[in-house]
């Protein structure tokens, strides 16, 4: 998410003597952010879900769509695939992550639906805060990489740092749980 360059500016590292570092500690600072929101913060990539029929009027996708390619419908495993249409009067709307049956209409017991659609982001584009608090969250394990010992540590090249979980160091960023909070995907059934 956040490019090796921008990420030096921000810990003020001008050396390349930590670069495999510092891309490790940006990884699984994404990685825990990710994991607590149940959000995708990565590149943009398509992705194809097939759901089963619910018999209401909702279907709830995995991941929250950028932009949703279409919809379809078959009976069974080897039948062919069938468009939903959007605007049909039994088509469907996206609430994302949910999709919304039109009319009334359901969204059968015994079908299968094809949704095609992608989710993340372009480079750079992913939410300012978000991207703030991989930051923050990597400068923290970094300033920490020769400090606490006792804590279980990992060793990359020359440095050490401690390994434990990113949610003991939380309360070093005051605002971090509140944007967790923000950015925390609920499915609401």
């Amino acid at each position: 998410m956040i490019q090796l360059g921008e990420l030096k500016d921000w810990l003020n590292v001008t050396s390349g003597t930590d670069d495999a570092l510092l891309v490790l500690l940006e990884k699984r600072a994404v990685e825990f952010v990710e994991e607590v929101t149940s959000r995708h913060f990565g590149l943009s990539s398509a992705f194809t879900e097939i759901l089963a029929g619910t018999g209401d009027d909702t279907l709830w996708l995995n991941e929250l769509p950028a932009s949703l390619t279409s919809v379809e419908e078959r009976t069974g495993v080897g039948d062919t695939w069938t468009a939903v249409t959007e605007g049909d009067d039994d088509g469907w709307e996206l609430d994302a992550p949910r999709l919304w049956r039109k009319k009334n209409f359901t969204w059968r017991l015994g079908r299968q639906y094809r949704v095609i659609y992608s989710f993340g982001y372009a480079v750079n584009a992913e939410p300012g805060e978000v991207r703030q608090l991989i930051l923050d969250l990597t400068k923290l394990k970094y300033d920490e990489r020769c400090s606490n010992l006792a804590i279980a540590s990992e060793q990359i090249g020359d440095e050490r740092y401690a390994r434990n979980a990113f949610t003991s160091d939380l309360k070093n960023i005051p605002w971090v749980g509140e944007t967790l909070d923000a950015w925390r995907w609920r499915r609401v059934a």
